[in-house]
């Protein structure tokens, strides 16, 4: 026996609770798109606040890519309390569709709260990757894949009141509102305003600006450098260095570091050399397993200032104990001199 479905009306869902409905989705998409965006930038303040670094208006920076998926998102989950609105009615036209009513409104709430929570969650462990620039982020691995999920919250709303109602006209308004109110909600730039006080042409001519001081000083670190304590300081009072160390080598006096494209070399009572990382966003640069004999090994240098002559550096170290496997982390402030 076929099942006749009763179409489904404003009337049906009532006047003030239909337009409602609309008003408090867009007014919960408008926030969450917000509420999301905070989320990712505060981490980024969070984590530079603790390293100790400056703030940069990079990481306040979003990609095409992730605003519209935030912003997609944002209008889907908007959509539910849409839905929770619209599905409120107590009393239907008999108890069956007032019990399958009353399913969907649960459903509604559910998704919600479920793709609220998860998507928290995930910015929380995306952001710090970012921030860690391991550069392990969703357009790469997935592509466009991750745009199926606002796609699903919509559906999900629907799948109950599609069961009892011819509901595909409203369903393809609904669904035509949600996605451009989700191009809206990407293209508008409150939330940027909202957090850094720029429009989005304003922080980008800011971090452009940026750019350039960065490049000019990834230029001016190249060269050989020593540390201004060794300067003028003569060997003869000096130990001779460990004979066990590394019997290959003489020690070379002043200890220096040369600094090219994409190397750091340090010598003294060897050579040893690593590959560095400078990170854009706080001039920072992260070092692999520098080991040098006076200090230990070296983990990240952030470059306090630079000129043709001079450089000074904010060292982040961990020092060895002699014949254990205890390590212990430590920092200081150097100052170098370029070396002819």
């Amino acid at each position: 026996m076929k099942k006749i479905k009763i179409k489904l009306t404003i009337n049906d869902i009532g006047k003030f609770r239909f337009y409602w409905g609309i008003l408090l989705g867009f007014v919960y998409g408008f926030y969450l798109n917000i509420w999301l965006r905070l989320i990712d930038s505060s981490f980024f303040i969070v984590l530079n606040l603790s390293d100790h670094y400056n703030l940069s208006l990079d990481s306040f920076t979003l990609s095409s890519y992730n605003s519209f998926l935030l912003a997609f998102t944002s209008s889907a989950l908007g959509f539910c309390i849409t839905m929770y609105i619209w599905t409120s009615k107590p009393i239907s036209v008999n108890r069956k569709i007032t019990f399958k009513n009353r399913i969907a409104n649960t459903n509604s709430m559910f998704i919600f709260m479920l793709v609220l929570f998860v998507l928290t969650k995930f910015i929380s462990v995306s952001s710090t990757l970012l921030y860690r620039d391991y550069r392990i982020n969703l357009e790469n691995f997935y592509g466009y894949t991750p745009f199926l999920l606002p796609g699903f919250i919509f559906l999900f709303n629907w799948l109950k009141p599609s069961q009892y109602f011819k509901s595909k006209k409203l369903m393809w308004y609904s669904a035509a509102i949600v996605m451009g109110y989700g191009i809206f909600l990407a293209k508008n730039q409150i939330g940027n305003i909202f957090i850094t006080g720029y429009t989005n042409e304003e922080m980008q001519e800011k971090i452009d600006i940026e750019n350039e001081e960065l490049k000019l000083l990834s230029e001016k670190m190249l060269g050989t450098w020593t540390e201004d304590q060794w300067v003028g300081i003569d060997t003869k009072n000096l130990p001779p260095p460990p004979p066990l160390i590394n019997p290959a080598h003489d020690s070379l006096w002043p200890p220096y570091y040369e600094i090219s494209d994409n190397q750091i070399k340090h010598f003294f009572l060897g050579i040893d050399s690593t590959s560095y990382k400078l990170n854009r966003r706080n001039k920072v640069l992260s070092l692999i397993s520098l080991r040098t004999d006076l200090i230990g090994y070296q983990k990240e240098w952030r470059i306090l200032s630079v000129s043709d002559s001079t450089m000074t550096v904010e060292r982040r170290f961990s020092s060895r104990f002699y014949e254990t496997s205890n390590y212990t982390d430590g920092s200081d402030t150097i100052n170098f001199i370029r070396k002819e």
